[in-house]
């Protein structure tokens, strides 16, 4: 006696198996295979000014990649509320799942005061967003000084990866009573982990 599938259970087998392999080309084409030019640096003159090397007056500064690294190798966000600009640099582990965020104030590249006990990552797929608390670990204040939060949470930092159109991963925290957020952009991995 021979038993045959079901029809429908063949095509749910075949949108699972589109599904999977739609995510890992997604996760091939941001992979770590970046072929564009390296940064050449700021210019001695916007770098003096800011503490990654360009200018923040007379534009607006919210979702722009910035090109280049911060201090401990990763990725910028610019934290907007109303006119207050916080940089936040991220950093990711690939191997140990650990995400870190380093929290500055823009205007004097100190940490920024009274830093709030957590800070929150967001990713919105589907119906519910799925949100990722990160506590204070630090406040640093050498330079590049930060109050630094992190998680070890290896499906945010796949998440992060490949970032998709209608993820919109932000980053939410909370100073002095006022919101600010920001979002993640797609970036390349040609860089120390």
């Amino acid at each position: 006696m021979t038993i045959r599938p079901r029809p429908a259970c063949l095509a749910s087998a075949a949108k699972r198996t589109t599904v999977v392999l739609g995510v890992a080309a997604l996760y091939c084409l941001a992979g770590c295979t970046s072929k564009s030019p390296p940064d050449s640096g700021p210019s001695p003159s916007k770098a003096a000014s800011d503490p990654h090397g360009h200018d923040h007056d007379g534009h607006a500064h919210h979702d722009h990649a910035h090109g280049h690294e911060g201090p401990h190798g990763g990725h910028w966000l610019d934290l907007m509320s109303g006119d207050r600009l916080v940089h936040a640099e991220w950093t990711h582990d690939d191997k140990t799942g650990l995400i870190a965020v380093y929290l500055s104030d823009a205007s004097n590249n100190e940490p920024v005061s009274d830093p709030p006990p957590t800070i929150e990552i967001e990713i919105r797929t589907g119906k519910e967003p799925r949100k990722y608390t990160l506590p204070l670990t630090a406040t640093i204040r050498e330079a590049p000084a930060r109050a630094a939060y992190s998680i070890e949470d290896p499906a945010l930092v796949t998440a992060l990866a490949i970032i998709v159109e209608g993820s919109e991963p932000l980053l939410r925290a909370t100073l002095e009573g006022k919101a600010f957020e920001a979002k993640f952009e797609s970036h390349d991995h040609a860089h120390a982990h």
